[in-house]
């Protein structure tokens, strides 16, 4: 949860709060770049996330494409874009949630791989409630 919650973040703040304000001149000549690059992570992070059987590396690399969402709206420099950045003061706690139910399933299951968890719901229904109440949020906003 450390992972999700603080040093993923760590990244973009440095950005924000750093990079853009001592730098703008550059930030405005590589903005198209950054983004470019933004777009990459998205796509890459998406990717290596599709193709994990394990859960825990699933939800850590499907946060790492949602910093790619972050990057692109703080790269589009305008204040209305980068309004629900992590580091405003609204920290977006989905993907922290993601790991704490990965956790649970894993120490009641011993396993993390998500061909052992066909038929979860019947086994553990209260944990397959809360996992779907987890994992929709992130679904419905991309950054």
């Amino acid at each position: 949860m450390i992972l999700a919650g603080v040093l993923l973040k760590m990244g973009t703040y440095g950005f924000l709060r750093f990079n853009l304000p001592l730098f703008p001149k550059a930030a405005l000549q590589l903005a198209p770049w950054m983004a470019a690059l933004a777009v990459i992570g998205i796509l890459y992070g998406a990717a290596v996330s599709y193709a994990q059987k394990d859960v825990k590396k699933l939800v850590a690399y499907s946060s790492v494409s949602h910093l790619g969402f972050v990057m692109l709206g703080l790269f589009a420099l305008n204040p209305r874009a980068s309004r629900r950045h992590p580091a405003d003061g609204q920290p977006r706690s989905e993907h922290r949630r993601l790991f704490l139910v990965v956790g649970m399933i894993y120490e009641r299951r011993h396993t993390r791989d998500m061909d052992a968890f066909g038929g979860l719901w019947k086994v553990m229904p209260i944990y397959g409630a809360l996992t779907l109440i987890v994992a929709l949020p992130p679904w419905a906003s991309p950054a």
